[in-house]
């Protein structure tokens, strides 16, 4: 059974949608009288979707009702502060790759910016808080000693040097503490526990060039971001409307031109038909996502029902009050419910709680003689997280 959300959840829900009909708005009317103005705005920024909401409440035809305008104007700066901040993460995305690309690193931006502008065609309608950035794995550590002159990481380098956390890593958080920005400097797009992943030059055939502030920058082909997104979504439990909003704004700014056999091969390629899916059936249920036939007649599964209802479960109730490692149990356990094998969920577990992670990297460094000292160390490690994380 599905259960009920909150005014507030509905209200931003139906804000979310590309085209409203005479319903939505009579609803979005009514909601809005029932709604808490504190509670409508800390959802709408937990779930990145406040610059949206903020849009819908601009139109003509909410304003002239009976509006508590305080509400518009605490939208209207939380907007402002947004705006400002995206503004400055596109600036310095532009001059990182212009950077890397000088030193014939090539880069591909992802996320932030690049999807801001690809799905949604204006950088300040989409809540992201760094940069994204895919490079290949052979160019990590000439684009590490690159940024550090400028950003700082808590992962030193000789943790990759020594290669092991090279190769159990995915990615890697540079900070400028002065401009508060991150970046996130990947070189998989998963970890192997999650998917399988897909070489960088496989990645790179599937790419297009945007142009942000009339500069050219690289990003996915839209049919290799809707069958990441779903990926992305799927591996964070759905915790954010964005990320299913996400999908419905690049499928809309498709207009009609995705090659649907593409991200079925896709998905196929990286064993996601299930995420695929359970992705796409949250954005038409939610927002009225236009799909193909053959894909609405997939959605209908009843696998995909249960997935679809246990996340909604999530989105509406559970997930944001969890914390310590009962969220992290419950992430890890949903995720295994989505892979489609017995062997891709028992290499999971082997994954979540045996091998290296970066954690064990950044608390230790070692050498490859000494790589059995991790597994030594490893439970005392997470035993001490957890007693922490729960206190």
């Amino acid at each position: 059974m599905r259960q009920i959300p909150s005014s507030e959840f509905t209200f931003i829900t139906i804000c979310l949608k590309v085209f409203k009909n005479k319903t939505d708005y009579l609803l979005l009317h009514s909601l809005l009288k029932k709604s808490d103005e504190n509670e409508l705005i800390n959802t709408a920024l937990k779930h990145g979707v406040l610059p949206l909401v903020y849009k819908t409440l601009k139109e003509k035809s909410l304003i002239t009702s009976n509006i508590n305008n305080s509400l518009l104007l605490r939208l209207k700066k939380h907007y402002h502060s947004i705006a400002k901040q995206n503004i400055s993460m596109s600036a310095e995305l532009i001059q990182i790759n212009s950077l890397l690309t000088k030193h014939q690193i090539r880069i591909i931006a992802f996320k932030g910016p690049a999807l801001a502008q690809l799905a949604y065609g204006d950088i300040t309608l989409r809540q992201f808080s760094d940069i994204d950035l895919l490079i290949s794995q052979k160019d990590v550590i000439s684009t590490y000693k690159l940024l550090e002159k400028t950003y700082k990481t808590t992962l030193p380098l000789k943790s990759l040097q020594y290669g092991i956390c090279l190769n159990v890593n995915n990615d890697i958080a540079f900070r400028d503490a002065k401009k508060n920005i991150w970046i996130e400097l990947h070189w998989k797009l998963f970890r192997e526990k999650i998917t399988q992943n897909i070489e960088f030059e496989y990645i790179i055939q599937n790419t297009q060039t945007i142009k942000i502030n009339n500069r050219s920058i690289l990003t996915f082909s839209n049919e290799l971001y809707i069958v990441y997104l779903c990926l992305h979504g799927s591996k964070h439990a759905w915790e954010r409307l964005e990320w299913i909003c996400d999908i419905d704004r690049l499928i809309h700014a498709s207009n009609t031109t995705l090659d649907w056999s593409m991200i079925d091969q896709l998905a196929t390629k990286l064993d996601s038909k299930t995420t695929l899916y359970l992705g796409l059936s949250l954005s038409h249920l939610l927002f009225d996502t236009p799909l193909p036939k053959h894909i609405e007649k997939e959605i209908a599964n009843p696998s995909v029902i249960t997935l679809t209802d246990k996340t909604l479960k999530l989105l509406h109730h559970d997930f944001f009050n969890l914390k310590g490692y009962a969220r992290y149990n419950l992430i890890h356990q949903y995720q295994r419910e989505l892979l489609e094998t017995q062997y891709a969920k028992l290499k999971h577990i082997l994954h979540t709680y045996f091998s290296i992670s970066r954690n064990d990297c950044e608390f230790l460094p070692l050498p490859k003689p000494l790589i059995f000292l991790y597994f030594v160390i490893k439970p005392f490690r997470v035993a001490w997280k957890y007693i922490t994380s729960n206190e």
